[in-house]
């Protein structure tokens, strides 16, 4: 069965999807600003990263076609996309009927988004796993103004990108509920 695109939009940005429970990282209104874990700032946000200053993240990350819902027998699959640029970033997500990712699902929308996202300090995951925070705010969504904020964890090894596994208890509503573990059933990969 389709999920909600806003709920396949949230998992997406638990990458941004995806800053710790409030490191001085604002996603109510400001502009982002990303720190290194000495506190010292990376880039000051509202310059889309024209100050040459950018994250690790930079550039554009492709989840290859997978499925969405391995429990739901009706599920769906997707191929993700998302694009960092300074403290934006762009998402978009195509969906399909097959397990190639050759045929569109045809009463699905392919959202898009964008927002603002904040990098946070460095955290050890349940598995002891160093990952970062990372605290999104999705202003625009399918080119409608949008308000949602995800608070997630990533890491990145040898290319791939890993963002948060989220939870019915860790599901990335509030600093207190980011997730603990990463995603290694799929992985984002630079282009």
């Amino acid at each position: 069965m389709l999920k909600n695109p806003i709920s396949v939009l949230v998992m997406v940005f638990a990458l941004t999807a995806c800053g710790g429970g409030n490191s001085g990282d604002d996603v109510d209104g400001e502009e982002p600003v990303n720190s290194n874990d000495n506190g010292e700032i990376v880039d000051s946000g509202g310059d889309g990263g024209a100050s040459g200053k950018v994250t690790e993240l930079e550039g554009t990350w492709i989840k290859p076609c997978g499925i969405m819902d391995m429990e739901d027998p009706e599920t769906h699959y997707d191929v993700v996309e998302i694009v960092f640029t300074g403290s934006r970033f762009t998402s978009d997500i195509k969906n399909y009927v097959d397990s190639s990712c050759t045929q569109p699902l045809s009463f699905a929308p392919n959202p898009t988004a964008s927002g603002t996202f904040a990098l946070g300090g460095e955290v050890t995951t349940e598995s002891g796993i160093k990952a970062r925070e990372m605290d999104s705010h999705i202003t625009t969504f399918d080119g409608a103004d949008f308000n949602v904020d995800k608070f997630t964890i990533y890491a990145i090894e040898t290319g791939a990108l890993y963002m948060g596994a989220d939870t019915d208890e860790k599901d990335g509503s509030t600093p207190e509920h980011r997730a603990t573990t990463l995603d290694f059933e799929r992985a984002y990969f630079a282009q």
